[in-house]
């Protein structure tokens, strides 16, 4: 049996509006989450997917919470697949294992925010690097084979540099 390749994408818009089985974002253990996919996630749905990471607590680095939906809500997605990144392990780790949930719930399509790349520093490299981690992890994915058919990494609309950025994914 031949296990097809998945497909991805690189693209500007929300997140939420990305027609996906889930979404894939990185929280803090701290309960600090403001990054704009967060925003996006509760504008859509209110509370419902990150009351599920918050009933989890206390989070720990590298910790996976499947948050599925359990009311209607207005964005495009099912669930949301929240990776605790507190810096501590690398991105790349992170976003395979996100991957590798998101496979193991049989899941055929996901949208994925960059990582990294909310802070509010200035040093451009700094998110580029994250983007290219984000990039290599997606490759390696999407040329293993998976019941995932589709991968979306969705670059918000109002991220500096996000042009930039797009290259550095698409070009790493």
């Amino acid at each position: 049996m031949t296990i097809p390749k998945t497909a991805f994408n690189a693209c500007i818009g929300k997140i939420t509006d990305v027609k996906a089985d889930a979404l894939i974002t990185m929280i803090n253990s701290e309960e600090q989450w403001f990054s704009r996919a967060d925003w996006a996630i509760r504008e859509s749905s209110g509370v419902m997917f990150h009351s599920v990471a918050a009933e989890a607590m206390p989070l720990a680095d590298g910790q996976i919470i499947y948050a599925p939906a359990t009311d209607d809500h207005n964005g495009r997605f099912n669930a949301v697949i929240f990776v605790v990144d507190d810096l501590l392990t690398p991105l790349y780790n992170l976003v395979v294992e996100a991957l590798l949930e998101a496979e193991r719930g049989g899941l055929r399509s996901v949208s994925i925010a960059p990582p990294r790349t909310d802070c509010k520093l200035d040093d451009f490299e700094i998110k580029a690097t994250a983007v290219r981690s984000l990039s290599r992890a997606v490759r390696y994915f999407a040329q293993r084979g998976s019941c995932i058919e589709r991968i979306d990494v969705v670059f918000p609309e109002d991220l500096d540099d996000r042009v930039r950025l797009l290259h550095a994914f698409v070009t790493a």
